[in-house]
């Protein structure tokens, strides 16, 4: 699946093939599929990876000044808090995360909630 030689990066990719890496930090029971990263696609203006939360997973409270960020729910259930306002996201739902807005997100199904983010610089 590599382009154009040895150190190019890929544009098409099975993320089943990227190790899923434990996060931590402000994450907790969350392990990440880092997409752009296992493409050699780093320093570029945005970044794609699949986040997994098993149940009881979340992530603190926090925001980022210069990227914005969109989930996608591919299976699950939870809570999405941006700002004062939290939202009940499940299969299907999308979440936008302006730049700096505070966000933080809650696996409250007994299954994995798996999504994919996109992120990009503001």
């Amino acid at each position: 699946m590599q382009c154009c030689g040895k150190d190019s990066p890929r544009y098409a990719i099975d993320t089943d093939t990227i190790p899923a890496v434990d996060v931590g930090g402000t994450h907790q029971k969350m392990t990440s599929r880092q997409i752009f990263k296992a493409m050699g696609l780093t320093g570029t203006p945005a970044a794609t990876d699949l986040h997994y939360y098993a149940s009881g997973g979340w992530q603190k409270l926090g925001s980022h000044e210069n990227a914005w960020h969109i989930f996608y729910v591919i299976e699950g259930q939870g809570e999405y808090q941006v700002g004062d306002e939290t939202y009940e996201i499940r299969k299907g739902s999308v979440v936008y995360v302006p730049a700096g807005a505070q966000h933080a997100v809650k696996n409250t199904g007994e299954g994995e909630l798996t999504m994919l983010f996109v992120a990009g610089r503001a």
